[in-house]
């Protein structure tokens, strides 16, 4: 046997032989022994036993590669980031006539930047990059899809915990595949997964881009500085979303309210039989912005076509708006969530909480979000009453301060109230889940509707209490009255033609009351008890600006569903004998 000093000889690197080659996760670790010396007669324990005071030489066979993919040959995993993209796009593609590119920056990014820290976390468990983001696409899938599959699992009657566990399982058998497939098995499956997430990406890119290109906002002209007339006088336009007449809201469901004698006795002209010329709110406020019918809008599109970028069109370059800028006045809009007149192009100066929106609130409905705040009980306001509160207080709050400012101004101000979610008690304070379950729809509408009226009679009267030649002219209107019923049971489906009188009534008799300070003119019309919203205006620029704009005949027209807005149908005929005719 040699001597120790033999076994002991220093090694160069040239030398091949190599002992104790052992693979511990994915690296290799080679002991440096010269391949004469393993394979001497008499030498072999020796060789052996020496070999495990050697120095290790730690060798990666990829290079950085291998740490991107696993394998210099394998598909960087790109998935997690693309199934987190693709829920947020596939709403988006859903509500492209409602959400602007705006409202989807923001979500966008954020769960792109989620799932992107899921995956450097998930990085650090398995040694292969692959492996970790299989387990960061199944979290990614399990926040980001719950919320869908609970919606698909309603009318089967299966539960949240059996969904909970169901998701438990999910997520274990997707550790066990990471940590324990085989090499190829990872290769295949990612390659699989990214294939899936750029199909499901491309798929909602076909709809979003040509939709995108094709309704791109044309340039707002410049317009001539104009002087105001002596003596203008602001005009607010107030649209208290689906606040129906006394007679819609008794039709709907027994509710009453005190604010139309209130307005009465300030001096407004309350008329009780008025109605909404359409039956959905981006609709109904473009042909009263507009001073005419959808007549032309439906035909050129066809009763099949669910695009309302022409409807937006009309909101965003609106005729009322013009007129008035023309003649000197200053547009300000007090914008709600409601994408469609959040902001409006021509308006000089817009006004809008601008924190989270109501595709913020859709899409946080999706998720795992709402699940796990039910499962820690958590005191959480859901996203979408938290927007629609805070933007309602937001409106409300910034009135005085515009009040303030130089005019004349045209001031418009779509509050979504009492419209749902209901999020206020009368005294303004946010009702308790208990409250929210122990009232029925009519009495959460109502109990809204006292706080709104609340906060009416301060706005009227302050903008009452200026000089008698410096009050405003004010339209107080809704754009809608609330849906029956049967409507909300279905809301895709629903088919107007078969509505009842009482639940057309209930939809289509709405507020409306106007504050004409000065001297009538005689010859130019007057508020009268049945009319309809696209009237508003030309009363109005009659009266104070000669305007001369000729009346429209006073008719309603239904939908035939969401889906088709253009498929109209004239229902005036349909509708009790408004009140006061």
């Amino acid at each position: 046997m040699a001597s120790s000093g033999e076994d002991s000889q220093l090694v160069g690197n040239d030398d091949v032989g190599r002992l104790g080659c052992e693979t511990f996760s994915g690296n290799h670790e080679f002991y440096d022994t010269p391949a004469s010396k393993i394979h001497q007669p008499g030498q072999l324990q020796t060789t052996i036993r020496n070999s495990r005071h050697a120095e290790p030489v730690r060798r990666t066979s990829g290079g950085i590669l291998e740490r991107l993919g696993g394998h210099p040959r394998s598909a960087f995993a790109i998935h997690p980031i693309l199934l987190a993209a693709y829920p947020v796009l596939f709403l988006f593609a859903q509500n492209l006539d409602g959400v602007s590119l705006a409202n989807l920056a923001m979500p966008l990014a954020r769960a792109i930047g989620a799932a992107g820290v899921m995956t450097a976390v998930a990085w650090i468990l398995p040694p292969d990059p692959r492996r970790g983001a299989l387990i960061a696409t199944s979290l990614v899938v399990m926040w980001f899809y719950s919320g869908r599959v609970a919606t698909l699992l309603a009318p089967l009657a299966v539960g949240q915990t059996m969904q909970l566990v169901a998701w438990g399982l999910f997520l274990g058998v997707a550790l066990v595949a990471a940590f324990r497939l085989r090499d190829r098995w990872i290769s295949s499956l990612t390659s699989a997964l990214n294939a899936i997430g750029v199909v499901l990406v491309v798929m909602t890119l076909v709809q979003i881009v040509p939709y995108e290109w094709a309704h791109q906002p044309a340039a707002v002209a410049e317009r001539p500085a104009m002087s105001a007339p002596a003596g203008a006088r602001d005009i607010y336009y107030f649209i208290l979303d689906r606040y129906g007449s006394n007679q819609g809201l008794q039709a709907w469901a027994d509710v009453t309210s005190d604010l139309p004698a209130w307005l009465a006795a300030q001096g407004f002209a309350v008329e009780a039989g008025a109605r909404a010329n359409y039956i959905r709110t981006d609709l109904s406020l473009a042909a009263t912005l507009n001073m005419e019918s959808l007549d032309s809008i439906a035909a050129t599109t066809g009763p099949t076509s669910n695009d309302l970028g022409p409807i937006n069109a009309l909101l965003q370059d609106n005729a009322a708006g013009r007129f008035l800028e023309a003649h000197g006045y200053r547009y300000v809009n007090i914008g709600s969530w409601y994408n469609a007149t959040q902001t409006i192009r021509i308006a000089d100066q817009n006004l809008f909480w601008n924190a989270t929106t109501d595709f913020d609130a859709m899409l946080d409905k999706t998720t795992f979000g709402p699940t796990l705040a039910s499962i820690l009980n958590l005191p959480v306001i859901p996203s979408s009453d938290a927007i629609h509160r805070n933007n309602a207080l937001y409106q409300l709050s910034v009135l005085p301060g515009v009040e303030q400012e130089p005019g004349p101004k045209f001031v418009v101000a779509h509050i979504l109230l009492p419209h749902p979610p209901y999020v206020f008690d009368p005294n303004g304070s946010y009702p308790s889940a208990a409250e929210q379950k122990g009232r029925t729809e009519a009495q959460a509408f109502e109990a809204q509707m006292t706080y709104l009226n609340a906060q009416v009679r301060s706005i009227v009267t302050g903008l009452l209490s200026r000089p008698a030649d410096k009050q405003p002219i004010i339209v107080i209107q809704a754009d809608e009255g609330p849906y029956p019923d049967p409507y909300q049971a279905d809301e895709v489906h629903f088919d107007w033609s078969t509505a009842t009188s009482a639940e057309l009534e209930a939809k289509y008799g709405i507020l409306d009351a106007f504050y004409l300070p000065g001297a009538a003119v005689a010859g130019n019309p007057e508020p009268y008890s049945t009319v309809t919203s696209w009237n508003t205006f030309p009363i109005v620029f009659d009266r104070y600006f000669g305007a001369n704009i000729p009346l429209l005949p006073d008719r309603s027209f239904t939908s035939s569903s969401y889906t088709r807005p253009y498929d109209l149908t004239d229902v005036t005929t349909r509708l009790p004998r408004p009140a006061g005719s």
